[in-house]
């Protein structure tokens, strides 16, 4: 079966990866479903994603809600090092689809050089907590099946997550063409050594009503 709802999951991890006293790390995950149906997108060259979560960011934040950027002008990031595996994991979507490089490249400026991590080891990092929360997963074995006009109750799929992960997310949604509301977004935290998960300090306003849709890619 082919997935396309848009989620975009955020693992919060506290600062012990940044060095810079952040209360939190955040990566951010897109599902490209919820991403192309509600504008254009383009794939990259290697072809069409895969239907699974995808990669959009990775940074820390302090207590008071700001995040460091642009720690280290002097370190740059080469992405054809990682072309393949980025392209499947951390898909940008965006047209046209040679902007990849460019956004990758951006990461890594306003948010990697403040990770204390080596450019590969910061992107690679990111990549590997999206496949430990396996959220497509989760969803899928309690019954939560994205595509057709099913719609989903709010509170199951945050108990299936706080089921697998033993802490429960935040989930934020955006709207169809047509406005029907759709899965968007899945907030949730891993601790400073990002060896399991754990609570996270301010989750994002919840933006799903009750009943939410998840489309297909």
């Amino acid at each position: 079966m082919k997935f396309r709802f848009p989620l975009l999951l955020l693992l919060f991890l506290s600062a012990s990866l940044f060095g810079l006293n952040c209360a939190v790390l955040s990566s951010a995950r897109d599902w490209p479903g919820s991403y192309c149906n509600t504008r254009n997108c383009c794939y990259p060259k290697s072809g069409k994603p895969p239907a699974d979560f995808s990669v959009r960011g990775f940074w820390g934040y302090y207590i008071d809600g700001t995040f460091p950027s642009h720690c280290d002008s002097a370190t740059h990031f080469d992405p054809s090092t990682l072309r393949r595996k980025m392209e499947r994991n951390w898909a940008t979507l965006a047209c046209p689809s040679s902007t990849d490089f460019v956004i990758w490249k951006q990461q890594w400026m306003k948010h990697g050089t403040c990770s204390g991590l080596a450019p590969t080891k910061y992107f690679e990092t990111a990549m590997k907590l999206k496949q430990r929360a396996n959220l497509l997963g989760v969803l899928h074995n309690a019954g939560v099946t994205p595509g057709g006009t099913d719609y989903y109750s709010r509170e199951a799929i945050r108990e299936a997550i706080t089921r697998a992960i033993g802490y429960a997310p935040a989930l934020q949604c955006n709207l169809d063409k047509t406005g029907s509301p759709q899965l968007y977004e899945v907030y949730i935290c891993v601790d400073s050594s990002a060896s399991r998960f754990a609570d996270c300090p301010g989750m994002p306003k919840q933006t799903c009503g009750e009943r939410i849709k998840i489309p297909l890619f």
